[in-house]
């Protein structure tokens, strides 16, 4: 560095020594000035008492006008007295202080810079310890990189864990694998709770599925195909099994050709999976409520027609007039069977666009009652069956319901019931509890009844789906009654749940919120063959 105390030039000395003294001292000074490096020589009280080329561009003034002068002078007031606390720490300790990470802000914009810094003690002019030299390394670049780095990193975990994804890196030769955070939280596990090894994954692979994904990656590894994809069952520690996409590469060969390691992701297919099975359920449902639809409109339409064209074009038919009083009846009761069928597509129209509405007026439970197994009867009766009324609890005179929806909800569950029965009888049980407020109607019949995994189908009370296809076409119906009765019962605050055993008969529970209506008593209904003399 050079110094203003020049004290050959004032003796006037120009000696050839001096000279070559001067010109070293001058060739001394543009190397430290080269340096790509900070460098500053300064007091223990913060003033900058040299400086190289360098540090003073950094500052952004030319050398002489920064030698000399205290340092926050031209570093805000807080970086100039970190600066000064440690320049007095090392200057007391007397040891160098090294890779000290610190920031200054500088430029009129006010950029905020990251250096590195070592701190060494030296003795000043007086011989004691107070003054250092300052050599420091501008790191903003390597520090900006390193910020951006760990924030993609960040971000890429991020994505890995919304998106489900496990990376895996596995040693060809050695068996040693690598498996990211995110594979084993993926899938329940605590991080190292997977081995290290490959055998890991042979562990947690399903065994069927285990020889497919081997044959696979060998192909793969053989350079068969460009890339190892599968898709195979991954064991979670609960024990239950989930499906993944597993999509690896060889990224490393030896000089033979061999492969050394392989890296691969694998993604969490499990809900795609089930909403494509869903789809396709779905879709088979459709397909199949159409083929039954086809046959609950074209037999009801056939019947009509056909004696439609009889007592019209048939003048014996027309002369006699029980023949034409059946035709007449079977008409009707076809063409009442064809306007339910036409109902319950608009019912279901409606409740999916959002139109189906409820109204909730005073309404007499008995009454209700009595008049649904008082209409359903003779159909319980052509079949030889019985449909019986039984009450578990007292009964509201009056309560706050839509009975129409009460009424269609049990025409569809005590419909079903007959249906599937073949003998015995069904039961419509009635309780209400005052305080829950809430009406059961429980109806029981001794059917066919229902397996767990057709109950499971049934349960999900989505429209068209009945227990099977084969079901629909023994028994018709168009397999939207319990959609539309779960519908209507979520909407008047409640819900429908169903207990079936195979040949034992099934249960079907509708829970409806329901509050007693003003100056409302409970009575007892006596028995369950009440006439339909109660009043509304």
């Amino acid at each position: 560095m050079s110094s203003s105390d020049a004290s050959t030039e004032n003796q006037g000395d120009n000696t050839p020594e001096v000279e070559m003294l001067r010109a070293k001292v001058r060739e001394f000074q543009q190397i430290i000035d080269a340096l790509p490096i900070y460098l500053f020589y300064k007091d223990d009280n913060n003033k900058i008492i040299d400086l190289n080329a360098t540090a003073a561009d950094s500052i952004g003034k030319a050398t002489e006008e920064i030698r000399g002068r205290q340092t926050e002078e031209f570093f805000p007031e807080a970086d100039a007295a970190k600066f000064l606390k440690d320049d007095r720490e090392v200057i007391a300790s007397g040891r160098p202080k090294l890779k000290i990470n610190e920031q200054y802000e500088t430029g009129e914009q006010g950029e905020r810079r990251h250096i590195q810094t070592d701190k060494i003690p030296i003795r000043g002019p007086s011989g004691k310890l107070d003054r250092l030299v300052a050599i420091a390394r501008d790191t903003t670049d390597e520090v900006r990189t390193r910020e951006r780095a760990e924030y993609a990193e960040r971000q890429l975990s991020m994505a890995m864990k919304a998106g489900k994804i496990g990376v895996w890196d596995l040693n060809l030769k050695t068996g040693v694998s690598q498996y990211s955070d995110t594979f084993h939280t993926m899938h329940g596990y605590e991080l190292g709770e997977l081995e290290p090894h490959f055998s890991a994954w042979n562990r947690i692979c399903h065994p069927d599925d285990l020889p497919v994904a081997s044959r696979y990656a060998e192909a793969h590894i053989r350079g068969e195909s460009p890339l190892y994809v599968n898709e195979q069952r991954i064991l979670q520690k609960d024990g239950s099994w989930r499906w993944v996409r597993a999509i690896g590469e060889v990224v490393e060969r030896d000089e033979a050709g061999e492969a050394v390691r392989m890296l691969g992701v694998q993604v969490d297919i499990q809900e795609i999976r089930e909403a494509l099975e869903r789809a396709e359920n779905a879709s088979r449902a459709k397909s199949e409520f159409l083929a039954n639809m086809s046959h609950e409109i074209r037999t009801p339409m056939t019947a009509i027609l056909g004696y439609s064209d009889l007592m019209a074009g048939d003048k014996d038919v027309a002369k006699n007039a029980d023949e034409l009083a059946q035709m007449a009846k079977s008409i009707q009761s076809n063409a009442n069977h064809l306007l339910a069928v036409i109902n319950d597509i608009l019912d279901v129209s409606k409740i999916e666009a959002g139109y189906l509405n409820v109204d909730l007026i005073e309404t007499n439970p008995l009454f209700l009652i009595e008049e649904v197994a008082s209409l359903l009867r003779p159909r319980a009766k052509s079949k030889g069956i019985e449909l019986n009324v039984r009450y578990d609890t007292g009964v509201p005179s009056v309560i706050i319901t839509d009975p129409t929806r009460v009424k269609q909800i049990l025409f569809n569950v005590i419909g079903n019931a007959i249906k599937f029965t073949e003998m015995g009888s069904v039961t419509l049980g009635f309780g209400y509890d005052q305080d829950s407020r809430e009406l059961t109607l429980t109806v029981t019949d001794t059917g066919i009844g229902i397996s767990s995994e057709q109950l499971g189908v049934l349960t999900a009370f989505e429209p068209f789906m009945q227990a099977d296809a084969s079901t629909s076409r023994k028994y018709g119906g168009t397999g939207l009654g319990l959609h539309i009765s779960k519908s209507l019962a979520r909407m008047l605050g409640g819900g429908i749940e169903i207990e079936s055993d195979p040949g034992s008969g099934t249960t079907v529970r509708v829970r409806l919120r329901a509050t007693m209506g003003h100056e409302a008593e409970i009575v007892e209904p006596g028995n369950s063959n009440l006439l339909l003399s109660h009043s509304r």
